[in-house]
């Protein structure tokens, strides 16, 4: 959020919409993960927000602290040093749970919308040609990496946490956030162009 928006929660950022003829939000872009859960916020609460889409990431916050857009759903690494420095203000964290770097901003959902969930998280993908044992292989390298101190050190320093899965427990994670997003994108009309 700007510092120049008289909001300090997510319901006042909420009420400030309908007198503004709708609340602008930027994100890196349309289909981003920001801009989803900009529509699944919009249809549980029933705020007017309207999307404002950016070539990426930086030319969003760029826009957010230059004022030129009053509120912006940006990733941990796009916002959190920017916001530690004071020239941002983080209002509610989209996951399920209060980040262990910034454990002071609220999530969404303890701010009166139960079960509101919007991450954003990258798995590794190979295809499906590719032998089960080099799968496994893969998957053990990647979980030794990413439960080593230096790795999590460096990703939480960006706000991010690490997370080794199973391959069934990624393919589960896949196929569950493929329904909630498939819904939300139809719901809003989303198209890529």
């Amino acid at each position: 959020m700007h510092p120049g928006v008289p909001a300090t929660t997510l319901a006042e950022y909420l009420d400030l919409a309908p007198r503004l003829e709708g609340m602008d939000y930027g994100t890196s872009g349309v289909g981003s993960a920001g801009h989803l859960a900009g529509e699944l916020l919009k249809a549980r609460s029933g705020a007017r927000l309207n999307h404002v889409s950016f070539r990426g990431g930086g030319p969003a916050m760029n826009d957010l602290v230059g004022g030129h857009v009053p509120s912006l759903i940006a990733s941990a690494p796009t916002a959190t040093g920017i916001m530690r420095e004071g020239r941002i203000r983080a209002l509610a964290a989209t996951g399920a749970r209060r980040s262990p770097f910034d454990p002071d901003i609220p999530t969404i959902a303890e701010q009166g919308f139960p079960g509101y969930a919007a991450t954003n998280w990258y798995a590794v993908v190979v295809s499906s040609k590719v032998s089960p044992e080099i799968v496994a292989t893969l998957n053990a390298i990647l979980t030794k990496a990413l439960k080593a101190p230096e790795v999590r050190l460096a990703y939480g320093q960006q706000g991010m946490e690490t997370l080794a899965s199973t391959q069934a427990e990624a393919a589960a994670h896949i196929a569950h956030e493929t329904e909630v997003w498939k819904k939300v994108i139809a719901d809003a009309g989303i198209r890529l162009d």
